[in-house]
């Protein structure tokens, strides 16, 4: 989410994936992102918005915290988003 998180526009998986394996922790698989996006675009509280094939991107409601990690607004306070 992170790195959906620094763009104002939609992402392509392959580059969901690119960026995530800059960050500490090493290489991720492809299917590991295309699920954990697929998963968290569905169901009552999505967080991404799969705009076509391939491409997904933050939906309005999640945004920015001055610390820059994505933030998702639950009414009178924020919670976190992992």
């Amino acid at each position: 989410m992170r790195i959906l998180s620094k763009t104002d526009s939609d992402l392509r998986v392959k580059d969901i994936q690119a960026a995530v394996e800059e960050l500490p922790g090493g290489p991720v698989s492809r299917s590991a992102v295309k699920n954990y996006l697929h998963r968290h675009s569905q169901g009552a509280s999505p967080l991404f918005e799969r705009i076509a094939r391939g491409r997904y991107r933050l939906l309005p409601y999640v945004r920015r915290a001055p610390s820059g990690e994505a933030r998702l607004r639950s009414g009178p306070r924020d919670v976190a988003a992992a």
